[in-house]
């Protein structure tokens, strides 16, 4: 296996000498590691120039990451590649085991494992250290699914075939943020997937500008900028993807699991804030011929609320709770429904009572009230 470590930057000259060091001390080496400067005005070009030796560099105008992920997937000369980001310490054995779940489950194109989030004060220079955050154990079977409903996988903790790669199609460079998660879908759909429990890097979380020149957005607008483009990428997604997708790998599209097709769907437009798309798909479950909900659908349900984003929309004016109160008089199954999705909400409530967060633990009570037991025609 012939690994090429690709580290796309833009004006992170402050960083990026510690991570490629991280890159560099890996117990098992990459084979070449390609470094692409997206036009940086901070010094990085010089930066590179010190500590250059053994890296492929290429420079260019600011064009955007996705641009710089493309030309540096056309140079590589891997059989797999392992993009880091710039800001990021990929641990010391973080490539190693990556590489070895490869060999030991002939047939994955990626390989996968977790990360821990850490910042560094500004005050002090401390580190402290976070945990992963959202983080989806589901088995392979599951990956496509679960990777719709929530960008889990980062780059940096990903091993991917080339030919995957080549087979996905270039990084959209009309992406300025979320191409690597429009990415992973569509690797997703086409690569098996093996996983590691193993922690494979450090993710820094910093208040650093993102984003390409004419583009740019600061750390504090990042949820509204991710909102907006995971919903651009979601609502391709149910345009394009057959219903089918929304089962697990090797399940087929048949009357007994159109349902529960048709409520993962609804769940994971939900979670992305397209309600509209999501009641639709929640309408058609209601409507279908069966018997009480299943575990498996009650459990796609329960994550409905439990977006990363937040629910906030619910208790906007404008929002979708009436349209779910109407659903829930549709016989039944609608019911049935927006009560699966209501225990979302039990969630929300405990967290909100841990942190003492008393105004919450109110308004996700009466939410769940008003799902639950408000009178409708």
């Amino acid at each position: 296996m012939f690994v090429t470590a690709i580290i796309p930057t833009f004006n992170r000259a402050a960083l990026l000498a510690e991570t490629v060091a991280a890159v560099r001390s890996q117990s098992r080496a990459p084979d070449e590691i390609v470094i692409v400067d997206d036009g940086s005005t901070d010094g990085t070009l010089a930066l590179l120039d010190e500590i250059g030796d053994g890296l492929q560099i290429i420079s260019k105008p600011n064009t955007g990451k996705a641009d710089s992920l493309n030309m540096a997937l056309s140079r590589a000369n891997g059989t797999h590649i392992w993009i880091v980001d710039d800001d990021d310490l990929p641990r010391t054995d973080g490539l190693a085991n990556l590489v070895a779940l490869l060999e030991e489950q002939t047939g994955s194109e990626i390989a996968y494992g977790r990360h821990e989030r850490f910042l560094i004060d500004r005050s002090t220079g401390a580190r402290h250290s976070m945990e992963t955050g959202y983080w989806d154990d589901r088995s392979a079977d599951w990956f496509l699914i679960a990777t719709l409903e929530d960008f889990f996988v980062h780059q940096p903790a990903m091993l991917v075939a080339k030919g995957l790669y080549e087979r996905a199609g270039p990084f959209n460079v009309e992406m300025v943020a979320s191409e690597d998660y429009e990415m992973l879908i569509r690797l997703a759909q086409l690569g098996r997937v093996a996983a590691t429990d193993a922690v494979i890097f450090d993710q820094r979380v910093h208040d650093g500008v993102r984003g390409q020149i004419g583009h740019q957005f600061a750390a504090s607008e990042r949820n509204e900028k991710w909102i907006e483009y995971d919903q651009r990428i979601l609502g391709a997604v149910y345009a394009d993807l057959p219903l089918m997708t929304y089962l697990p790998t090797g399940a087929a599209l048949t009357e007994a699991t159109h349902r529960q097709a048709l409520l993962q769907r609804g769940t994971i437009m939900a979670r992305k804030k397209l309600w509209e798309k999501a009641i639709i798909d929640f309408r058609a479950a209601a409507a279908c011929s069966g018997a009480d909900l299943s575990i498996s659908e009650r459990q796609i349900l329960r994550r409905a609320l439990l977006s990363k984003y937040g629910c906030e929309e619910l208790f906007a004016p404008d929002g979708p709770l009436p349209a779910l109160l109407d659903l829930r008089s549709a016989g039944p199954s609608g019911s049935a429904i927006v009560r699966g999705i209501a225990r979302s909400l039990l969630w929300r409530i405990k967290v909100a009572t841990q942190h003492r967060d008393l105004g919450a633990m109110r308004r996700y009570t009466k939410l769940h009230a008003d799902l639950v037991y408000l009178p409708v025609r």
